[in-house]
Formats: structure tokens, sequence, C-alpha cells
């Protein structure tokens, strides 16, 4: 009696500590009763204590007075009065005379019933006359698993066979994802769900174990991204620069994602939580305007300082002025020396090829897709003359007036003294070039003289006798 009495006595203390770490209980106490049931009514389900939340039954725990063969259990759903479904169902298999319990995984619904089905064997019993609630029963046959089957009512009755397990969490509360606070995650933050033991986020497309966290970065969300816009380069606006433009260009977040949390336990999961979408941020634009070395898409360079949406390149490729060949008559009159030069002009800037590069934290970095083509433009070609002070190539003048492509000299030497000529010429945005030196001389005026005429030409002094 004394061993009945501790078993009892364990069996309870067992029972209260299971109590108090679970949240369902089913059945009726797993305990030695004061009958028992032999196998002849092998399908049984207890009336008394239903489930009284849903969840999942993690431990059976029976009672039986000589061993059992063939042992299964289940819940069921009560469909009507007498009338039943199995939910879910779990085969333990042959148990020994006395207590035993068995870890199963039974779903279970509030209101549900646990019943129990055995080949051979018998349970331990409490009769009719004891205030017990009742069982129902079915003889004969194997009603698990079964749907809408008929069972037989007895009133007043109950026998050793008891669930408990764990309810399925809550409904999570508090999601929030990050709208743009990072660049490189969204993360994901909830409260805690009562029961939980880890929880599932959706991130859009698909279910992810995250454990027993209440954050999650999701790195692997769509990256922000950078609209390039288009450039352009200026063809001949400015003598001094290139002007670059870069319009369209902009920052792009990323793709809103929605997402929701569930909780899960042994039990199963929990309801989904509602959807709150975010995003990853994306940081500044930033701009690098590079040039080619050549007048080709090609071979590409970085403009130092070229960091702004608009940029005007002053090292872009100079005009330049092709000088031409200066000359100067060699006595062509005796009232100038014509001074002209052949081949000059003044030239644009040499082309180069533009592009500009993006950057953005959190966004692939890239070029614009198409480079544009600019060159500086060239100012009108002007020139000025100038005259050596004596028949050497030596101490220039400028011309007052010799300003023009021809000219003519009209202070040269009225004797036919031999002067050197040369041009600067100016285009504004080009170096000053300079001509050549060519020396050129007038026809000497004639001089009357004792009825002589007396003439110079390039220094040899010709004479005619006056014929009358």
């Amino acid at each position: 009696m004394k061993k009945i009495l501790l078993i009892i006595a364990l069996s309870l203390c067992i029972f209260q500590m299971v109590v108090l770490a679970t949240a369902i209980d089913i059945g009726s106490l797993a305990i030695d009763r004061d009958l028992n049931w032999a196998s002849g009514n092998t399908n049984r389900i207890v009336k008394g204590n239903p489930a009284n939340a849903s969840g999942k039954i993690t431990l059976v725990k029976i009672y039986a007075h000589s061993a059992m063969t063939g042992v299964e259990v289940a819940t069921f759903h009560q469909v009507s009065t007498n009338v039943f479904t199995t939910r879910d169902n779990a085969t333990i298999g042959n148990i020994s005379a006395g207590y035993s319990q068995h870890v199963v995984s039974l779903n279970v619904e509030a209101g549900d019933y646990l019943g129990i089905h055995y080949t051979s064997g018998e349970m331990e019993l409490t009769g009719t006359g004891q205030g017990e609630v009742g069982i129902w029963k079915l003889n004969d046959v194997d009603a698990i698993p079964c749907t809408s089957t008929t069972f037989v009512f007895s009133a007043d009755c109950t026998f050793s066979l008891y669930g408990t397990g764990v309810t399925i969490p809550p409904q999570v509360t508090g999601v929030s994802a990050t709208d743009g606070t990072y660049t490189d995650k969204v993360r994901i933050t909830w409260n805690v769900a009562s029961g939980a033991t880890g929880y599932d986020i959706w991130r859009g497309s698909s279910w992810l174990d995250v454990g027993n966290v209440l954050t999650y970065d999701h790195t692997t969300a769509p990256a922000p991204t950078i609209t390039h816009g288009s450039i352009t380069a200026s063809d001949g606006t400015s003598t001094a620069h290139v002007a670059l433009s870069n319009t369209g260009a902009s920052t792009n977040v990323g793709s809103s994602i929605s997402y929701k949390v569930r909780a899960y336990n042994a039990a199963g999961d929990g309801p989904e939580s509602a959807t709150n979408a975010g995003y990853r941020g994306v940081g500044a634009l930033t701009y690098q305007w590079y040039r080619s070395n050549v007048d080709g898409d090609s071979g590409y360079g970085s403009i130092s300082g070229a960091t702004a949406s608009t940029y005007n390149d002053t090292a872009a490729p100079a005009p330049t002025i092709t000088v031409g060949t200066a000359s100067a008559s060699d006595g062509t009159s005796s009232e100038h020396v014509t001074l002209s030069i052949a081949g000059e002009s003044a030239n644009i800037g040499a082309g180069r090829y533009y592009k500009c590069y993006h950057t953005a934290i959190g966004a692939t970095p890239g070029y614009n897709t198409t480079p544009n083509r600019g060159y500086r433009s060239v100012g009108a070609l002007t020139y000025q003359w100038q005259r050596s002070a004596a028949d050497s190539d030596a101490s220039y003048s400028n011309i007052d007036g010799g300003t023009t492509d021809p000219y003519n000299d009209t202070g040269a030497p009225e004797n036919g003294d031999g002067r050197y000529y040369k041009c600067v010429e100016n285009a504004t945005g080009a170096s000053q070039q300079v001509t050549n030196v060519d020396r050129g001389y007038r026809i000497a005026a004639g001089i009357l003289w004792n009825g002589i005429v007396i003439t110079k030409w390039n220094g040899i002094t010709i004479t005619k006798w006056n014929t009358k």
C-alpha cells in the first residue's frame, strides 16, 4: 500500500509540475483506479476535460491495468452528439502494465477530446456511480483514424488517459520595417509573442526561420539604384571651356518589400501578423567627369575637380591658329609694300569625348550610358603687322592700321630701302602666333637732275637721260 501511495504521490507531483509548465491539458488523469476495462471495447474517447486551448499535445499518459498491445491515441473533433472525426493520431505500440507516458505530436483544437484504441490488454477504469461524466466507445473495430463515425455513449464513468501540450503562439504584433533608414538592409522588428520558441518572417515571396529573435536584418532586400540620366558637352559655345551638363540623374531607394511575422513553438505556427512594408535607403549622388585623351570614345581619364552635375572644362584642348606664310612685295609699287599671308586660319579646339561616373552609398556605381563629344570654339582671327626699324631682321614695331590681310604699307621707305615684315596673329581662346619674316621694298621715286632721271631699285642706282 505504501508503494502504491508513493507512486500516486509522485504521479501527482509530476502532474502538478507539468500542468504548471504547459498550457493545454485534455482527458482524465492517468492514475490507478478501482476497476479495469478489458479489450472488448477497444475504441474509447474521454468525455471529461476536453482540450482547453488549441495547439499541440506533446505528451500522452496512460495507466494500464495489464500490458497492452497495438496502442494508438488520437484527438477527436465532435461532429455532432455522438459522431466524431479524428483530427490527428499517433501510434504508441505495446506498453507495460502501470503508469507510462509517451511523447507525441498531436494537433488539437479547443473543445477536442482524447481517445485510444488498443488490440489487447486492460485499462484502469472508474466505474459508474462515482460522478464521472462518461465516455464514448466503439467495440471491435479500429476507429483511429475515422471520419464522421458514430460512437456509443456510456455515462458516469472514465478511464486513465491524459494528455498535455502547448498552445500555438498568439499573433505577433508591432511588426515594423525601416523605410530607408539603412542603405545596406531593411531592419524588421516585432514584439515578443508569449510561448514562442522562434519566429518566421515573410520577405515578400517566402518564409524564413530566423530563430528566437525580435530583430531581423534583410541584407538582400532590393538595393537602391542610380538613374544616370544623359550628358551633354558643348559644341563650340565658348572659347574658354567645354560646358558639361548631366541632366536627369538621380538616386532611387530600393524597391519596397512587404514583411510579416509569425511565431512558432512545438505546437506549430501561430497566426500571421499584419504586414508592414520597408525599403533600403540610398546615399547622396556624387559625380566625377571623365575626358577622353583623344578625339574618340576611348582612353578616358578623370578631370580633377569635376565633381558636380555641371562643369566647365577649361582644360579641354584649346583652339589654335594656323599661322600661314607671310610675304612682302619686292618693288611692285612706288607707293607701298604689299603685305599678305597665305594659308592662315583660326581653328576650333580638338574634340574630346566625355562621360560622368556616378556613385551613391548602397547603390551600384556606374557611368552614363552614352558619352558625348564637345569642343571649344575660337574667336575671329586678327592681324597686327610689324616692320623692322632698319633693313635687318630686328627692332620691330607695330604698323599703325596694319590690321588686315592683305595690307599696303605706305610707310615703307620711299627711297626703296628694304624693310623686314612679320604679322602677329590672335584669336580669342587660342595662343598668339607670329608669322615668318619676309623682306620687302618700294620702287624709289625718280629725281630729275641736270636732265637725268635718277632712281634707286633694290639698292641699284639707275639713270636715264632725259630725251626731249
